[in-house]
Order: structure tokens, then C-alpha cells, then sequence
């Protein structure tokens, strides 16, 4: 476990493969990493891709693999919409059902402008 104590699992999550990369993200996703080793409150899943966000069992051939049950909460870093409709429904239930944690900051509200419960994540002014 990295030398990290924290029971805690926080899926830091930069979706990086479908619109801008913000020079803020990489530098997050470490501040969270040292965070949570540095005071053994929890421990950090870095991920650059959305496989993770389902609460489908992840197909072969990934190893090693989680998904969003795994998780107590998700620091969203990203700008783009590479979310099937599942993993919209899953992301969702994991927030309202499951009462586990999402922030969004800086760049996290930047995304999914085409979905309607986006509004409730992180509410913006509607152009």
C-alpha cells in the first residue's frame, strides 16, 4: 500500500484523452498523492482514463483493476466527456446512493456540459 495507513481510497481522476490538458492536473493529482501519505487519512488512485468509473467488474485483459465500489471518494480533474451512459448511471448512483464523495475543482466543473445532471455535480450558469 505505498507506505499509506489511511482506510480512505481516493480515485483522483484527470480525464486527459479527450479535450485540453490543463497544466493544473498533474500537479493536483501529486499535492493529493502527498496529502494523503503525508497525514495517513487516505490513500490516492491516480487514473488518467475512465475506466475505473463503473461499478461493472472491469474486463480482462486490465489487471489489477477497480471500480468505483473500491473508491470513497473522486477528485475529478478534466475537461472532456469520454463517459459511456453506464458510467454516467454508475457515477451517479455512486454519489446519490452510495453517499460517497466528489469534488470538482478548478477544471472539474469544465466538463460534461451536455449532461443534465452535470448541473446538479457542479452548477454553472447555463449559456
Amino acid at each position: 500500500m505505498n507506505g499509506i495507513t489511511g482506510s480512505k481510497r481516493v480515485l483522483a481522476w484527470g480525464d486527459t484523452t479527450t479535450a485540453f490538458q490543463h497544466d493544473s492536473i498533474s500537479h493536483a493529482f501529486c499535492v493529493m498523492e502527498r496529502l494523503g501519505r503525508e497525514s495517513g487519512a487516505f490513500q490516492t488512485y491516480i487514473r488518467t482514463d475512465s475506466q475505473w468509473i463503473t461499478k461493472q467488474a472491469v474486463p480482462p485483459p486490465a489487471r489489477n483493476a477497480r471500480n468505483l465500489d473500491f473508491f470513497d471518494a473522486i477528485l475529478f480533474f478534466g475537461t472532456g466527456d469520454n463517459l459511456t451512459t453506464q458510467q454516467k448511471d454508475d457515477l451517479i448512483s455512486f454519489i446519490r446512493d452510495d453517499g460517497r464523495g466528489f469534488v470538482g475543482p478548478h477544471t472539474g466543473d469544465n466538463a460534461f456540459y451536455d449532461w443534465a445532471w452535470n448541473y446538479t455535480i457542479s452548477p454553472r450558469e447555463r449559456k
